[in-house]
């Protein structure tokens, strides 16, 4: 008996609960469109006595700003407790005016006393049009309060006989967007009938309440691919003119809404609310989720670690990056990184629309501002973000809408493009992060990389890490802070081409060589008076020798090493000095004479490559080609980059 009394007990405290969750939910709404119209707008939810009792003064305060008429002005005494320089005073005289107040008798208003549930509907329903309904049925109070019921003015409303804040709030919006009572008079007789379509929100505000289902905002339409225009939402279909960014956050939800026309008779959202009736899920871009597209079951581990599944309904849209879409649905759920909102329309545990979004990362290395292209360079891949490549192009810099003239080198740029390649969303960021490797984990799932006590994740974990512990390097950061590109900084070492070497002004003091670096940037270098080249001591003469033998540059591949002031300390080629380790020593596949082509991935018949690998495309030098010429084609290029020209080259492995 115990038992079954402590379940009764936690069955209506739960229900309590429930009931006090919808209750906070109403006052919520209810405050919200009232301030819309100017009525309690300095009012916070956070500090709101919902009990407390309202005065009758409040209560006419706000039911004149309720008609328009909060800021009428009066010179006209009507009550000898309401004088002119009363805080309430023009309201009550307005209201007074209008014969829908007209005092407590002996031309006293009682404006401090606490007005009572009955004394609010007589205002509320005379200002509607029942007045005469409602004397014709009984009179005060009863005839009034079945007025009340009619117009459906006290749902939601406690039984106090005292009229509450919340209840207050109630009844103006119920007063506000109710139907009204007309009055058809003849010769013999007046009837009285309910103008469902006429509302004081529709009179005094030319606004008009409705409920429907969200299926577009934000350009996004969830039972299309198309875009619709930027500032507009769809709720069943009617598009409306909007610029409430919550409203985005609500598509797939059944909402109320209030809208008006406007001087192009185009309707225009005001307010927006989500009814409650449906269930979401919220899925971070931190957890490891799988799809079984099967049994359409998207399991998951939340940020605590607990093991999560959840239904699909079997025939459930997806929107993907701003886009409905059918393809790829297994693929894009059983991928990284994605962040996903689950919705339930109809509040059960089965979700029947998914909104996903998933970006790639671009590391600016180049612009061509001609055809709106960015290039990455890490491995020089390549997207379009120019307004005639889509229906929809948005890019924003620093939070802002922008354009491709606000983006710059060294940027990652973070691309949501949608699967048909009709809409893209770029948000860029400037953030990096500088110091020595501390430590690495460089696994499968997810790849860490650790500098000045601060651990990083890169973004892509099929990325490879092509640095060490103790490199000093820049990290560059995507929008929420994933590792999108990793930047040697000097003194770590990098591949680079040698293009020509020199002395300084005074003969046998400085050595100097032009060389490119992997990122293909050209630069003038010059030789630490400590440079080691493969693992000997050089100096001028000797770095002559070395690289200009007969006054003629020797162009070639090597690993090099710089100090913090940028001068060479360290050269390797694929010579094998006697101070050199032949397991540490860069290593020479193929000798100048081998031809490289372009196949499937595949260098001649030995060499493979993959994405990461660095490769300078040095062109074959012609008759009539200067070496400025030369120079403005060598480049470096990846995998796909390449072509079925021939480069006539070596190629090397490094330490």
């Amino acid at each position: 008996m115990k038992k079954l009394v402590g379940i009764l007990c936690c069955m209506a405290a739960l229900l309590m609960s429930v009931a006090v969750q919808a209750k906070s939910f109403d006052i919520e709404r209810n405050l919200e469109i009232l301030q819309m119209l100017g009525i309690d707008e300095d009012v916070s939810m956070s500090t709101l006595n919902t009990e407390k009792e309202v005065t009758r003064a409040d209560f006419a305060y706000n039911t004149a700003a309720l008609i328009g008429a909060g800021s009428e002005t009066s010179t006209t005494v009507y009550y000898h407790d309401v004088s002119r320089d009363y805080w309430a005073y023009n309201a009550i005289s307005a209201l007074t005016a209008r014969g829908i107040i007209s005092g407590g008798g002996n031309s006293m208003f009682r404006p401090e006393d606490v007005i009572t549930r009955m004394e609010a509907v007589k205002i509320l329903t005379s200002i509607m049009g029942y007045g005469q309904y409602a004397d014709m049925n009984g009179g005060y109070p009863n005839g009034y309060l079945a007025a009340a019921n009619t117009a459906e003015l006290l749902e939601g409303c406690s039984s106090s006989e005292k009229l509450t804040v919340s209840d207050m709030y109630a009844m103006l919006v119920n007063a506000l967007t109710g139907p009204t009572m007309v009055a058809e008079y003849s010769s013999t007789d007046t009837t009285y009938k309910i103008d469902e379509n006429t509302t004081l929100l529709s009179v005094y505000n030319d606004m008009y309440l409705d409920r429907g289902t969200l299926t577009g905002a934000d350009t996004i339409d969830i039972l299309d691919s198309s875009a619709i225009p930027e500032g507009r939402v769809v709720i069943d279909d009617t598009e409306y003119i909007s610029e409430i960014d919550a409203a985005a956050d609500l598509l797939g939800s059944e909402v109320d809404f209030i809208y008006r026309s406007n001087g192009d008779n185009e309707r225009e959202l005001v307010w927006i609310s989500n009814r409650g009736t449906n269930k979401t899920i919220e899925i971070d871009d931190t957890f490891d989720c799988s799809y079984d597209e099967n049994g359409n079951v998207l399991s998951y581990t939340d940020s605590n670690g607990s093991q999560r599944r959840v239904r699909l309904d079997p025939g459930f849209v997806m929107v993907y990056n701003g886009s409905a879409t059918s393809d790829n649905v297994s693929e894009i759920l059983n991928s990284d990184r994605y962040t996903a909102k689950l919705i339930s329309t109809s509040g059960s545990d089965t979700y029947d629309l998914a909104i996903v979004w998933r970006y790639e990362n671009y590391v600016v290395g180049s612009i061509d501002r001609e055809k709106g292209i960015i290039y990455d360079k890490n491995d020089w891949s390549s997207v379009s973000l120019s307004a005639d490549d889509y229906d929809s192009c948005t890019i924003n810099v620093g939070g802002s809408a922008s354009s491709l003239d606000s983006v710059t080198e060294d940027m990652v740029v973070s691309v949501y493009r949608s699967n048909d390649g009709r809409r893209v969303l770029a948000e860029t960021s400037s953030v990096t992060a500088d110091g020595v490797i501390e430590s690495m984990s460089n696994n499968e799932d997810e790849k860490l990389i650790s500098i000045n006590g601060t651990e990083y994740t890169l973004y892509d974990s099929n990325d490879e890490l092509n640095c060490r512990v103790g490199d000093s390097v820049t990290l560059y950061l995507d929008i929420n802070g994933y590792v999108a590109g990793v930047k040697k900084s000097k003194g770590s070492g990098d591949f680079g081409y040698i293009i020509k070497t020199y002395e300084g002004e005074v003969r046998g003091e400085d050595f100097y060589i032009r060389l490119m670096d992997s990122e293909g940037t050209i630069a003038d270098y010059r030789c630490s008076n400590k440079i080691v080249v493969d693992g000997q001591k050089l100096d001028v003469e000797g770095l002559n020798i070395k690289f200009a033998s007969g006054g003629t540059t020797a162009q070639q591949l090597v690993w090099y090493r710089t100090d913090s002031e940028g001068e060479l300390i360290r050269i390797d080629t694929p010579y094998l000095g006697s101070g050199e380790d032949a397991e540490t020593s860069l290593t020479e596949y193929q000798s100048n004479s081998s031809i490289m082509y372009k196949n499937n991935g595949k260098m001649g018949t030995k060499i493979y490559v993959n994405d990461n690998t660095k490769i300078f495309a040095v062109p074959n030098p012609g008759e009539e080609s200067s070496e400025e010429d030369n120079v403005k084609e060598l480049k470096t290029i990846n995998k796909k980059a390449m072509t079925n020209k021939p480069y006539n080259r070596q190629f090397l492995q490094g330490e």
